[in-house]
């Protein structure tokens, strides 16, 4: 086999192994999806969840699960991606938010998830002011 025949072969055998690792790895708990994370304070949790539920209708995302500990909402797809999963956990103090794509194979978000925590404080400021 000449050099050239060697390095398609090995190059189309890394290709395989990196699609099957995309496409099985979320089965496996594997996940590459893009995803931001941020603290926000709250002085209370009753009121942090009324912020929050406030907030998330104000951006017309739909509110998929809310117990005591946290709440989950989804965003509608975009030319970005194709939507997030935004998880608040209420901790002393305030709140962990998480902004992560719905597609646990997406890696890039193009900014979503971070444009996604911006206006969710913005909504919780102007809410709070």
């Amino acid at each position: 086999m000449n050099p050239a025949t060697i390095i398609v072969i090995s190059l189309a055998i890394i290709i395989v192994f990196g699609l099957i690792a995309v496409l099985l790895g979320p089965m496996f708990g594997w996940q590459i999806a893009a995803r931001n994370v941020e603290f926000i304070p709250f002085p209370s949790r009753v009121e942090a969840q009324e912020n929050f539920r406030a907030a998330f209708s104000a951006q017309g995302w739909e509110i998929e699960r809310e117990e005591p500990d946290g709440m989950t909402a989804r965003t509608k797809a975009s030319w970005r991606s194709w939507g997030e999963v935004v998880k608040v956990k209420f901790e002393d103090g305030g709140a962990t938010v998480t902004s992560e794509c719905a597609l646990p194979t997406q890696a890039i978000d193009y900014g979503k998830n971070r444009i996604n925590l911006q206006k969710l404080k913005e909504t919780l400021s102007k809410k709070n002011a």
